[in-house]
């Protein structure tokens, strides 16, 4: 996970990144180690512009 979180903060396209899971229970664990590394990259907001995005 650091090696994601360090590229994302030193290169690339500023506040962008992708990442491909092949299930969502993966997809799961891996925002939740993200929330770990960096809490304040998560939000409870819901931005409308991104339709069929659900939160639980």
């Amino acid at each position: 996970m650091q090696p994601i979180v360090g590229v994302s903060e030193t290169g690339g396209a500023a506040g962008k990144a992708m990442v491909l899971c092949a299930a969502r229970e993966n997809c799961v664990r891996f925002y939740d180690a993200l929330r770990e590394l960096r809490p304040d990259w998560h939000s409870n907001e819901v931005d409308p512009c991104q339709p069929g995005v659900s939160r639980a």
